[in-house]
This record gives C-alpha cells, sequence and structure tokens, in this order.
C-alpha cells in the first residue's frame, strides 16, 4: 500500500494486526511518513521470514505472544531449539512493545 497498491496480504497481520493496520490507516490519510517508519520497525520480522519462512516465525511468535507454549507441527518441529530461541528472541526484540499488543 505504501508504494500506491489497493491491498495489502501479509501473515504478519494475523499476529501483529496493530501495525498492519496503522500502515493501512497512515496510508489512508495520507502519511506515508508514518506508513514508512512502521514498515521500517517491521523490517526485521520480515529478514526473519526470509531466513527461516513466514510460518515458523509466526508460530514461535504465536506462543509466547499468547503467554502460551506450542509445540510446533511435524514439518516445522526438527527446527532446532538453538534457531527457535534465536527467532524468539529477534523477534521480541525487533519491535517496540506498543507493536506487541
Amino acid at each position: 500500500m505504501i508504494a500506491g497498491g489497493d491491498a495489502w496480504y501479509s501473515v504478519l497481520a494475523g499476529i501483529l494486526p496493530r501495525p498492519c493496520q496503522q500502515i493501512i490507516d497512515a496510508v489512508r490519510a495520507g502519511d506515508h511518513a508514518e506508513a514508512e517508519r512502521i514498515n521500517i520497525a517491521l523490517q526485521p520480522i520480515c529478514r526473519l521470514f526470509r531466513d527461516h519462512t513466514s510460518f515458523s516465525v509466526v508460530h514461535e511468535m504465536a506462543g509466547p505472544l499468547a503467554g502460551l507454549t506450542l509445540e510446533s507441527p511435524r514439518p516445522v518441529r526438527s527446527c532446532r531449539s538453538a534457531r527457535r530461541q534465536r527467532m524468539r528472541l529477534q523477534s521480541r526484540c525487533a519491535l517496540p512493545e506498543d507493536m506487541l499488543a
């Protein structure tokens, strides 16, 4: 939407709806600087998506955000615990607290 599209689809909206909605609201209000600021704040998560797949990252983010311990489904279960911990830490540290609520 920042680039002029009419819609935006991202798995990120399912786990972090607030910043995704804030981007949409900023673009609709013509505040492209605010939309870009939020987009830049989300880039560490996008890098994790590229490095580990969006499914794996969202799965690892979902448990701690919901206060749950989740067992990975079989295709992801082979994810080594060090990698999982790195994804959790990076995803938690990547965003300002107000984007996590």
